[in-house]
């Protein structure tokens, strides 16, 4: 693991409940993912959440009893997302190297991709792709508009958070390249603690 990667983790990890706080139920994110929900998941799918952190979508999900695995790279996240929805399935995990699983109905990656290399997230997208089944759903959000690096959030207590924004043509263009269609654009503003705005991108894809 990364420098990069330890460093957010180990915040994650010590915040996870100033997270929760923050974002389980976060109007901006909740609407994106009811909408994502009600349009693209129907009851007793399989669904994956990738970087699933404390259960915030999840619970969202679960309204549509779906079979939900989970999976994070912060053991304390994962406990929480255990906690909030008790009939999930989730794990401790690294997205860059997802097991053998599937296929999905859908599958959430919101926000995960943002700790990650270009490189790395293309490959993502690319196993992604192949745990989907015909005609499944993917939900990717993520950030653009800074400049990469170590961030203190709201939420972060001054613990020290790498962030990486893409570049939104080529998220497009790993989705072209593994027959993944986007269906739905969304952007929000996200309002930083320094007064700043950070924007986020939601895309709304099927295989």
């Amino acid at each position: 693991m990364t420098k990069h990667m330890e460093t957010t983790i180990r915040t994650y990890d010590q915040c996870a409940g100033a997270y929760a706080d923050k974002f389980m139920d976060y109007p901006a994110y909740q609407e994106m993912m009811v909408r994502f929900r009600d349009r693209y998941v129907t009851d007793g799918d399989a669904v994956l959440d990738i970087g699933c952190g404390p259960g915030n979508n999840a619970v969202l999900l679960s309204e549509k009893k779906v079979r939900l695995t989970g999976i994070d790279l912060s053991p304390e996240m994962v406990k929480r997302a255990q906690a909030h929805v008790p009939q999930g399935d989730f794990q401790v995990g690294d997205i860059r190297a997802l097991p053998e699983i599937g296929p999905f109905h859908a599958v959430i990656a919101s926000f995960c991709i943002v700790h990650i290399t270009s490189a790395e997230a293309r490959k993502v997208i690319d196993k992604v792709a192949s745990l989907l089944a015909p005609g499944g759903a993917l939900y990717l959000s993520f950030m653009v508009g800074k400049q990469d690096g170590y961030e203190t959030a709201c939420f972060s207590d001054g613990g020290e958070i790498h962030f990486i924004y893409h570049d939104p043509d080529q998220v497009k263009d790993w989705l072209a390249e593994n027959h993944l269609s986007i269906v739905e654009t969304h952007q929000s503003d996200y309002p930083e603690p320094d007064g700043s705005l950070t924007t986020d991108i939601f895309l709304f894809v099927r295989k």
